[in-house]
């Protein structure tokens, strides 16, 4: 979930920018500003939700890699939320 985001903005930014909005969510943030219902506050609280949670994203993807499930590698970031952490120390 991203905050500023309920399931309507949700479905009107994938209506405007369809296979693009992860990239837009990356790279390009300031292009919601088009979508209905997004103004600069808003759009604020969604970048840094965006980008709070995309740290965990990439964990999901890598335990997901070894078969681990989404719900597994979620309580795996709550306890290690660095899952290099181990190889660091």
């Amino acid at each position: 979930m991203i905050k500023g985001v309920n399931r309507k903005l949700g479905q009107r930014i994938i209506d405007m920018f369809g296979d693009e909005a992860i990239d837009i969510l990356n790279n390009n943030p300031e292009k919601l500003l088009q979508v209905k219902g997004i103004g600069k506050k808003n759009l604020e609280k969604i970048i840094a939700s965006w980008r709070a949670e995309s740290e965990k994203r990439s964990v999901i993807v890598f335990f997901h890699k070894w078969g681990i499930t989404v719900n597994m590698a979620n309580k795996i970031f709550k306890k290690i939320p660095d899952p290099q952490l181990p190889y660091k120390l």
